[in-house]
């Protein structure tokens, strides 16, 4: 093959050759196999140019893949198998990328446990569970979930969590503890982690342990719906009852309310 024109390009070069044909290749490409001037260019060294060239167009895409933020090593082997390149371009581009830092799941782990837990609000086990869907090593998982983590933020996470729930639930104590504890457990936190920091917020709030502010709302709703149903007291009043344990009260404070309006 004989060239009779090399142009650099923005990003790569085009190589022209006398029967017409053309290639692009990088600028690695073409220091590695010194095709830097026109004349004659052995089959054989075209072919691993080419070969090589494909080698590092993986490695290119996975490069501007990371722009968009750390990724594990099976996330971007993934990404590259979508990107249809071979086996063996694959395992060219991810021992390069370990070798300039661009893969660190141990690191990748860290940000991603940071990010979570800090920003979303997220904990151990839904961070765990994401990272190894993303195949990042146990090891890793677990210093970054302990490093990041710990009890103490654990604890004013959950707090705050509390906090904001508790306050904007026009419900009953039981409803509101069990959805905010469903909400909590889901977004990975355990039981204990939650029943201790509920004990507390509710030991530093114990006038939100009462019901009696927000019970005569359910009740009049309870009232007016089977007062229509039922003519006498004592049916019209279990009937009551019933469903106020339904929507969560205990029945000390449904008796206690109805005792102090008289029913």
């Amino acid at each position: 093959m004989e060239i009779i024109n090399i142009t650099k390009l923005k990003k790569k070069y085009k190589i022209d050759f006398s029967d017409g044909k053309y290639i692009y290749l990088s600028e690695n490409t073409v220091l590695k196999y010194n095709i830097i001037k026109k004349g004659l260019l052995s089959e054989t060294v075209l072919r691993e140019a080419q070969v090589f060239e494909g080698k590092e167009q993986a490695f290119t895409k996975a490069l501007n893949y990371l722009s968009y933020g750390m990724k594990s090593e099976y996330e971007i082997k993934e990404y590259l198998i979508k990107k249809e390149f071979s086996l063996g371009q694959i395992d060219y581009a991810i021992p390069k990328l370990k070798e300039f830092n661009y893969i660190r799941d141990d690191e990748y782990a860290k940000s991603y446990s940071r990010d979570y837990f800090l920003l979303k609000k997220k904990g151990p086990s839904y961070i765990r569970k994401n990272l190894e869907k993303k195949k990042v090593p146990s090891e890793y998982i677990d210093v970054a979930i302990k490093e990041i983590c710990t009890n103490e933020k654990m604890i004013d996470v959950v707090y705050g969590i509390i906090e904001k729930e508790y306050n904007k639930k026009n419900e009953p104590k039981t409803k509101k503890i069990q959805k905010i504890t469903n909400k909590l457990y889901t977004n990975g936190y355990s039981f204990d982690i939650i029943n201790s920091v509920f004990k507390i917020y509710l030991e530093n709030h114990e006038d939100t342990g009462s019901d009696n502010r927000i019970i005569s709302k359910y009740y009049q709703k309870a009232y007016n719906k089977f007062s229509k149903k039922y003519d006498d007291n004592y049916t019209l009043k279990n009937k009551i009852i019933e469903k106020l344990i339904r929507d969560g009260f205990s029945y000390g404070d449904i008796k206690d309310y109805l005792e102090e309006i008289d029913f």
